[in-house]
C-alpha cells in the first residue's frame, strides 16, 4: 500500500530559486536534492540504493559529478 505523505522535508539551498520559491514551481535550470528530499518526493517508491555518482570523464553521453546524487527505487508490486 503507498505510503502518504505529510509534510514535505525541509527544503536544501540548492533545492531553491532567487525569492526563496521552491524549485519544484520553476523547473528551469537544475536541481540537486538531498537524500531526505529524494526519499519524500519518491515516497511511495521502495528505496534500493541512493548514493554520489560516479565520476566521468567529460565526454558525449556521460556525465557523473560526485557532488550530486543518483537513487535507484522500486516502483511496488501490482495489486
Amino acid at each position: 500500500m503507498p505510503r502518504h505523505r505529510t509534510a514535505a522535508p525541509p527544503r536544501s539551498e540548492a533545492s531553491r530559486r532567487a525569492g526563496g520559491r521552491p524549485a519544484r514551481d520553476r523547473l528551469d535550470g537544475g536541481l540537486a536534492f538531498t537524500p531526505d528530499e529524494l526519499r519524500w518526493i519518491l515516497g511511495d517508491f521502495t528505496e534500493v540504493e541512493i548514493r554520489p555518482m560516479v565520476p566521468q570523464e567529460p565526454g558525449p553521453g556521460l556525465f557523473g559529478l560526485p557532488v550530486l546524487l543518483t537513487a535507484l527505487f522500486r516502483r511496488p508490486p501490482a495489486g
